[in-house]
Protein backbone atom coordinates (compact mmCIF):
# COMPACT_ATOMS: atom_id res chain seq x y z
CA UNK A 1 0.00 0.00 0.00
CA UNK A 2 1.25 3.49 -0.84
CA UNK A 3 1.74 5.51 2.32
CA UNK A 4 2.58 8.84 0.79
CA UNK A 5 6.27 8.26 0.13
CA UNK A 6 5.98 9.53 -3.44
CA UNK A 7 7.13 13.09 -3.99
CA UNK A 8 4.53 15.70 -3.04
CA UNK A 9 1.80 13.24 -2.02
CA UNK A 10 0.39 12.02 1.26
CA UNK A 11 -2.51 9.79 2.15
CA UNK A 12 -4.85 9.84 5.15
CA UNK A 13 -2.97 6.87 6.64
CA UNK A 14 0.16 9.05 6.78
CA UNK A 15 -1.45 11.62 9.07
CA UNK A 16 -3.08 8.87 11.14
CA UNK A 17 0.43 7.49 11.75
CA UNK A 18 2.08 10.87 12.50
CA UNK A 19 -0.75 12.52 14.46
CA UNK A 20 -0.23 13.59 18.07
CA UNK A 21 -1.34 16.32 20.48
CA UNK A 22 1.22 18.68 18.91
CA UNK A 23 -0.93 18.78 15.79
CA UNK A 24 -3.45 20.94 17.63
CA UNK A 25 -1.07 23.78 16.76
CA UNK A 26 -1.84 25.31 13.33
CA UNK A 27 1.84 26.02 12.65
CA UNK A 28 2.64 22.37 13.26
CA UNK A 29 -0.09 21.33 10.79
CA UNK A 30 1.34 23.69 8.18
CA UNK A 31 4.90 22.46 8.78
CA UNK A 32 3.81 18.81 8.50
CA UNK A 33 1.83 19.51 5.34
CA UNK A 34 4.75 21.41 3.77
CA UNK A 35 7.10 18.50 4.53
CA UNK A 36 4.76 16.07 2.76
CA UNK A 37 3.93 18.22 -0.26
CA UNK A 38 7.47 19.61 -0.66
CA UNK A 39 9.84 16.98 0.78
CA UNK A 40 12.85 18.75 -0.77
CA UNK A 41 11.61 22.17 0.36
CA UNK A 42 9.25 24.56 -1.41
CA UNK A 43 10.10 25.85 -4.86
CA UNK A 44 8.51 28.08 -7.47
CA UNK A 45 6.14 26.09 -9.70
CA UNK A 46 7.08 28.39 -12.58
CA UNK A 47 10.88 28.49 -12.69
CA UNK A 48 11.76 25.87 -10.06
CA UNK A 49 13.91 28.10 -7.86
CA UNK A 50 14.04 26.94 -4.23
CA UNK A 51 12.46 29.14 -1.60
CA UNK A 52 14.92 29.43 1.28
CA UNK A 53 14.52 32.84 2.87
CA UNK A 54 12.77 32.92 6.22
CA UNK A 55 10.26 35.64 5.29
CA UNK A 56 8.87 33.72 2.31
CA UNK A 57 8.89 30.38 4.16
CA UNK A 58 6.95 31.92 7.03
CA UNK A 59 4.41 33.37 4.58
CA UNK A 60 3.95 29.97 2.90
CA UNK A 61 3.42 28.34 6.29
CA UNK A 62 0.79 30.99 7.06
CA UNK A 63 -1.31 29.97 4.01
CA UNK A 64 -0.24 33.10 2.14
CA UNK A 65 0.82 33.54 -1.47
CA UNK A 66 4.36 34.68 -2.12
CA UNK A 67 6.16 36.12 -5.11
CA UNK A 68 9.07 34.18 -6.59
CA UNK A 69 12.32 36.15 -6.23
CA UNK A 70 13.50 34.79 -9.60
CA UNK A 71 10.56 34.97 -12.02
CA UNK A 72 7.99 37.02 -10.10
CA UNK A 73 5.25 34.37 -10.20
CA UNK A 74 2.80 34.33 -7.26
CA UNK A 75 2.10 30.97 -5.62
CA UNK A 76 1.15 29.30 -2.34
CA UNK A 77 2.29 26.13 -0.59
CA UNK A 78 -0.49 24.18 -2.33
CA UNK A 79 0.14 25.52 -5.86
CA UNK A 80 0.57 22.72 -8.41
CA UNK A 81 0.03 20.06 -5.75
CA UNK A 82 -2.82 17.58 -5.61
CA UNK A 83 -4.46 20.06 -3.21
CA UNK A 84 -4.16 23.01 -5.58
CA UNK A 85 -7.33 25.08 -5.65
CA UNK A 86 -8.52 23.95 -2.25
CA UNK A 87 -10.10 26.56 -0.03
CA UNK A 88 -9.25 24.73 3.18
CA UNK A 89 -6.54 25.84 5.58
CA UNK A 90 -3.69 23.55 6.59
CA UNK A 91 -5.34 22.58 9.88
CA UNK A 92 -8.57 21.73 8.08
CA UNK A 93 -6.74 19.60 5.51
CA UNK A 94 -4.86 17.71 8.23
CA UNK A 95 -8.04 17.11 10.26
CA UNK A 96 -9.95 15.97 7.17
CA UNK A 97 -7.16 13.57 6.19
CA UNK A 98 -6.87 12.23 9.74
CA UNK A 99 -10.59 11.53 10.03
CA UNK A 100 -10.71 9.87 6.60
CA UNK A 101 -7.63 7.82 7.53
CA UNK A 102 -9.41 6.60 10.63
CA UNK A 103 -12.46 5.59 8.53
CA UNK A 104 -14.75 8.03 10.35
CA UNK A 105 -18.17 8.16 8.59
CA UNK A 106 -18.63 10.95 6.02
CA UNK A 107 -21.44 12.61 8.00
CA UNK A 108 -19.26 12.79 11.10
CA UNK A 109 -16.27 14.11 9.13
CA UNK A 110 -18.40 16.80 7.50
CA UNK A 111 -19.75 17.85 10.90
CA UNK A 112 -16.32 18.00 12.54
CA UNK A 113 -14.68 19.83 9.64
CA UNK A 114 -17.70 22.06 8.89
CA UNK A 115 -17.62 20.97 5.26
CA UNK A 116 -20.47 19.62 3.18
CA UNK A 117 -20.82 15.88 2.71
CA UNK A 118 -20.01 16.39 -0.98
CA UNK A 119 -16.77 18.25 -0.18
CA UNK A 120 -15.68 15.43 2.12
CA UNK A 121 -16.56 12.85 -0.56
CA UNK A 122 -14.51 14.84 -3.10
CA UNK A 123 -11.43 14.68 -0.87
CA UNK A 124 -12.08 11.02 -0.11
CA UNK A 125 -12.08 10.34 -3.88
CA UNK A 126 -8.86 12.35 -4.35
CA UNK A 127 -7.11 10.32 -1.67
CA UNK A 128 -8.51 7.05 -3.02
CA UNK A 129 -7.24 7.86 -6.53
CA UNK A 130 -3.79 8.70 -5.11
CA UNK A 131 -3.76 5.37 -3.31
CA UNK A 132 -4.69 3.51 -6.50
CA UNK A 133 -2.06 5.42 -8.48
CA UNK A 134 0.53 4.55 -5.84
CA UNK A 135 -0.31 0.85 -6.06
CA UNK A 136 -0.12 0.92 -9.86
CA UNK A 137 3.28 2.63 -9.74
CA UNK A 138 4.54 0.03 -7.28
CA UNK A 139 3.31 -2.77 -9.57
CA UNK A 140 5.01 -1.15 -12.58
CA UNK A 141 8.26 -0.68 -10.67
CA UNK A 142 8.07 -4.31 -9.48
CA UNK A 143 7.49 -5.56 -13.04
CA UNK A 144 10.61 -3.86 -14.43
Amino acid sequence: MCTGNRRGVFLPSTIAHDFGAHFLDSECCATWLMSKIHPDGPHCPGCGVGINDEKRLKALLSDKRIRCPQCGRFFSMLSRSFLSGTHLGCSEIVLLALLLGLDVPIKTVSGLTRQTDETVRTYERKFRMLQIAGRLLQELEGAS
